[in-house]
């Protein structure tokens, strides 16, 4: 599910043909408990903004597909084990690609690597902070190949938990998951010059649907920070970017437990 900032974001960049063409758009949502029927209408109280089901997945294809002809390469096969140097002026990333160890040599470093990739390690323990929620709880998860049975998302409570109905595009897949209720959010986003963003400094429990859209939050305030910091050589910008990110998914449910 993205919400119209992120549609937003990826018209902008020119990647959202086939979003457009192929998310259904969701002018609200269905709450059913206590046995009556709630719909929230999101056009009549956010001011017009809708959001779009449009898979995390295929959002990641169309970005790589928009990579420019003869741009930098996209190694996608490539395992990176370590981010060293992160408070030089010159950080590196350690990786292997088609059998040989390499190195690669940077300004800065953004660690977009998701919550288990190897960007936070580099940040070392005595200066790191966590704020993290783990429920005794999965969420099983079935993805069904039908036709949408519904024209808007539902979530439904009943004596036995909670469980939500979502809409999705038409797919040759299906699938069975079940997935971890946790939540957590790392600071600082920033050691030296590797920076933090998306769920490497933060996730949420995926209920919500809200990762794709912290992660391209994330992004559109930390872009023209780098911009200033290109020209200027000043990162006070930037360092507020960071506690804007924050201070945005830390609103996210449900509350964080601190673990220093």
């Amino acid at each position: 599910m993205a919400e119209q900032g992120t549609v937003d974001a990826l018209r902008e960049a020119g990647a959202a043909d086939r979003l457009d063409t192929e998310g259904p758009v969701h002018h609200g949502i269905k709450l059913r408990f206590a046995g009556e029927r709630h719909r929230i209408d999101f056009p009549a109280l956010i001011g017009g903004r809708t959001v779009t089901s449009y898979a995390r997945t295929e959002t990641v294809r169309d970005l790589v597909g928009f990579q420019p002809v003869g741009g930098p390469p996209l190694l996608s096969d490539a395992q990176a084990p370590a981010v060293v140097k992160a408070e030089s002026g010159r950080p590196v990333v350690r990786f292997r690609h088609e059998g040989r160890e390499r190195r690669l040599t940077c300004d800065r470093v953004a660690g977009c690597d998701g919550s288990h990739g190897v960007a936070r390690d580099a940040f070392p323990t005595e200066a790191s902070r966590t704020y993290a929620r783990h429920c005794p709880y999965s969420w099983p998860g079935i993805l069904a190949d039908v036709l949408p049975s519904r024209d808007e998302l539902i979530y439904a409570r009943g004596e036995r938990g909670c469980a939500p109905h979502g809409r999705r595009p038409p797919c040759p897949i299906t699938a069975e998951s079940v997935t971890p209720m946790r939540s957590h959010i790392h600071e600082p986003m920033r050691r030296g010059r590797l920076l933090l963003a998306g769920g490497a400094a933060h996730t949420v429990r995926p209920t919500g649907a809200k990762g794709l859209d912290f992660a391209v939050s994330d992004v559109r305030v930390l872009a023209p920070a780098f911009a200033v910091l290109h020209r200027t050589a000043s990162g006070q910008l930037l360092d507020g970017c960071f506690e804007l990110s924050l201070a945005r998914v830390g609103q996210a449910p449900p509350v964080l437990v601190r673990h220093d």
